[in-house]
C-alpha cells in the first residue's frame, strides 16, 4: 500500500469510526494530506502521519505515543477556577 493510499485508507475509516464534524474534520485532513503530501509540511511536522497511524491502528488514548511526550490524563483541559 503507497503512502497516499495510506491516508486515504485511514481517511474513510476516520469517517465511520468518530461520526460527526470530528470524523469530518479528521476525514479532510487526512485526505488534503494524501493529495499534497508533505508540500506544505515540514520534517517535524508527524501531526498528520502520527493521526493516520492512529485512525488504522485503533489506538486507544492510553497506547498512543504523544511525540516523546507522557500521554495526557483523561481531561484534556483544566477545569475553570
Amino acid at each position: 500500500m503507497s503512502e497516499q493510499d495510506r491516508f486515504r485508507a485511514a481517511a474513510d475509516l476516520a469517517l465511520r469510526r468518530y461520526p460527526g464534524p470530528v470524523g469530518e474534520l479528521i476525514h479532510r485532513e487526512l485526505s488534503a494530506y494524501a493529495t499534497f503530501g508533505r508540500q506544505f509540511t515540514t520534517d517535524v511536522d508527524t501531526l498528520i502521519p502520527h493521526l493516520a497511524t492512529h485512525v488504522l491502528t485503533g489506538a486507544t488514548h492510553d497506547s498512543v505515543s504523544h511525540f516523546g511526550r507522557p500521554a495526557p490524563g483523561p481531561v484534556l483541559w483544566p477545569s475553570p477556577r
